[in-house]
């Protein structure tokens, strides 16, 4: 269901509780989200003030020119710093895939997305809370690699989107 649908079928229910609230979190979503932690990172860096970002996108596909091979990041960052944000589950085996395999494929993952030229940042959804002094590890992190790594000038993207911004 897309937005507009969404809009429309709730405007259909008149006034109730909660409702502004509910049209807030519709207009704050994201297409194709892995999980409640990805709108969470997203939201966390769209609103952080660090002066580095420029661009926060979700989905982005990238495919290795040499093998073919698709690639969806969940959060990409100024067009080349990928945030991966890792849930636990998927490393128990609670959805079909052995967690050895798993692992294996995550990491072939993570170096296919290296060798592309992008920087991959991995965190869980401990790296998203607060911690004294109000930030987060994730946007620490982040910001760090914003000011030390240098981005590629180009990244096989799939929207055509290649060349990186300067």
């Amino acid at each position: 269901m897309d937005e507009a649908r969404l809009r429309k079928e709730v405007a259909a229910y008149g006034r109730f509780p909660g409702k502004r609230k509910f049209l807030r979190a519709v207009e704050l979503s994201r297409p194709q989200i892995g999980s409640p932690w990805e709108t969470k990172a997203r939201l966390l860096l769209e609103e952080s003030g660090i002066t580095e970002i420029v661009s926060v996108e979700t989905q982005v596909e990238f495919r290795d020119t040499i093998t073919g091979k698709p690639y969806f990041v969940d959060i990409l960052i100024n067009g080349w710093l990928v945030l991966e944000v890792d849930g636990k589950s998927k490393y128990t085996g609670e959805y079909g895939d052995e967690p050895e395999k798993v692992i294996l494929n995550e990491r072939e993952r993570e170096k296919a997305l290296q060798n592309l030229g992008t920087t991959v940042l991995r965190t869980d959804k401990s790296g998203l809370d607060a911690k004294p002094g109000g930030t987060c590890e994730m946007l620490q992190m982040v910001q760090r690699a914003l000011q030390n790594f240098n981005p590629p000038k180009s990244l096989p993207r799939v929207d055509g989107l290649d060349k990186i911004a300067s």
